[in-house]
């Protein structure tokens, strides 16, 4: 994986302003407040001022993303290809110094914001690649049968054209990859939809940061200057105004359940309903089966504890529920697991709210009767610093308190202990939608069958012997899941189909072929993959 290069071979990232930015211009709206980040770690704030957009913001970015819409969406797959090469290229020159702001702003370690940045840039070039092999069009043709009896056959072509206008929302414990320039953008992007972010008030230094490595591209490659704007705010007015703006035609949005379903319900009352694809809440399920516990406790328990305490616990794959079954093994195993959360240092998490939400629920959560305190990690020593807590609880504890299955944000998890085959199947069906379910084992038994066909109607992916966090960005990723996982399980924030969002089908009957997108015309000029009367072929005629 290539390096972020080091900051003396670099140009200079600009001031920060504190403004929002419009179609290649950086606006200061009149009479609205200001507010700042700060840094977690140390509870100061940071120096700048951020202007809080308002409805008049919105309403300009909104216009200007339609008017580019009309230019945007005919153009090449290739001009759309060098123009998400150009964004990543630019993201690699300045990465340094949005490093910089971003450990500032959130108190992550810089070799997770490196590795954060890196995955950023693949992800564009991802989806650059995509567009230069036509992979998101799937075009599809049904020639004419003029004799066919009793009635002829027209002829029947298909396509994907891009949406409209997408409204995307920053992720807090992904300032990069799931923000200004994340996965969200660069998909919509990709599909020739205009893209306006809400920047996340955590990190809004990063934000615009990007946001400048954006307008470098944009003015390198000629883009229309309407196709990216950033709105920067922390008031829920603004997400709102957003989501029921009439040129919005799509939302991406990563973030909690209350915040997303608010958010959720609104597009949907919309008078023009709009989809709305929202990564919410997950708890990441693990089911340990004995003869995995037998063959390799050690690894496990240690590779568990790695996982779930993770840059503080804060991410969307956080295994936060482990169900065992009760086994000879399995004291050596909780023994194990039980010493290394112990020796666990507690972390700076993303902000002092967060850091009160996660203390009051693991207050909540050991309150309840039946919810054990196995360990806890080492004791903070700064600000807003989170302490490991390995909690327990039987299987007919959780069947009554099935609220132990929300997602708890930080580093705990929840071990779930079973006495037969029937309270982890009771378990399994009592589960609500989530991103992963992971499980180890040794052999194929009938038990592992009876768990696959259980599970793989509440999650998105499921995993063996290996834990959920660490999502490879590729083709074949799904990442999405029943709710409240996400609100539709039928698409992928990551990897190269989170683009299908983004799309929608166009069929064209009895059409003029010189009316037809090229990936329809009879010649195709494109030389695509296309299924024609049932087989696939890159035969034109």
């Amino acid at each position: 994986m290539p390096q972020i290069p080091s900051s003396s071979t670099l140009p200079m990232l600009p001031s920060l302003t504190g403004l929002s930015y419009i179609a290649g211009e950086w606006v200061k709206p009149t009479g609205q407040p200001t507010f700042n980040a700060y840094n977690p770690a140390t509870n100061e704030l940071l120096p700048t001022q951020y202007y809080e957009a308002d409805q008049t913001l919105v309403d300009l970015a909104a216009e200007k993303a339609q008017s580019a819409f009309s230019e945007y969406r005919l153009l090449s797959a290739k001009q759309r290809s060098n123009f998400l090469s150009a964004m990543a290229r630019q993201l690699q020159q300045l990465g340094p110094g949005i490093i910089e702001q971003a450990i500032n702003e959130t108190a992550l370690p810089e070799t997770r914001l490196t590795s954060e940045l890196q995955r950023t840039i693949n992800q564009l070039k991802l989806f650059a690649d995509l567009l230069t092999q036509g992979l998101d069009l799937y075009p599809i043709i049904d020639q004419a049968s003029p004799n066919r009896q009793p009635l002829p056959k027209p002829d029947i072509r298909q396509t994907q054209i891009p949406i409209g206008p997408v409204a995307v929302f920053g992720a807090s414990n992904f300032p990069l990859a799931f923000s200004v320039a994340g996965g969200d953008t660069a998909s919509a992007l990709a599909a020739g939809c205009p893209v306006i972010v809400k920047g996340h008030p955590l990190h809004p230094g990063t934000s615009e940061f990007v946001t400048y490595a954006i307008d470098l591209a944009i003015k390198e490659t000629a883009m229309p200057a309407g196709i990216f704007s950033l709105l920067q705010g922390q008031q829920h007015s603004l997400s709102e105004l957003l989501v029921k703006q009439p040129a919005i035609k799509a939302v991406g949005f990563t973030g909690s359940l209350l915040a997303g379903r608010h958010l959720y319900n609104l597009a949907c009352e919309r008078p023009e309903p709009i989809p709305f694809f929202g990564e919410l809440a997950a708890s990441n399920p693990v089911f340990i089966l004995p003869d995995a516990l037998k063959q390799q406790h050690e690894n496990i328990a240690d590779n568990l504890c790695k996982s779930f305490t993770l840059n503080a616990g804060q991410f969307c794959t956080k295994p936060g529920l482990v169900v065992v079954m009760e086994d000879e093994n399995l004291s050596t195993f909780i023994e194990t697991l039980k010493k290394l959360c112990a020796q666990q240092p507690a972390q700076t998490m993303l902000s002092a709210s967060i850091y009160q939400h996660y203390i009051q629920q693991c207050d909540k959560r050991q309150s309840i009767p039946g919810v054990i305190t196995l360990a806890s990690g080492r004791p903070s020593q700064g600000n807003n610093q989170a302490q490991v807590q390995l909690l327990s609880t039987s299987a007919k504890h959780f069947l009554k308190h099935p609220h132990l299955e929300n997602e708890l944000f930080g580093p705990t998890t929840l071990l779930i202990i079973c006495t037969d085959e029937d309270e982890l199947f009771a378990i399994t069906d009592q589960l609500s939608g989530q991103l992963t379910a992971s499980i180890f084992q040794q052999q194929n038994t009938p038990l592992v069958e009876q768990l696959m066909l259980r599970i793989q109607q509440r999650v998105g992916r499921i995993i063996f012997n290996a834990f959920p966090t660490g999502v490879e960005v590729n083709h074949a990723m799904h990442h999405g899941g029943p709710y409240p996982a996400t609100t539709n399980s039928h698409f992928t924030s990551v990897g190269s189909q989170a683009i299908q969002r983004f799309l929608q089908p166009c069929c064209y009957q009895n059409t003029p072929d010189e009316l037809l997108p090229p990936a329809l015309q009879n010649a195709n000029p494109l030389k695509l993959w296309r299924l024609v009367d049932g087989k696939l072929t890159q035969a034109g005629w």
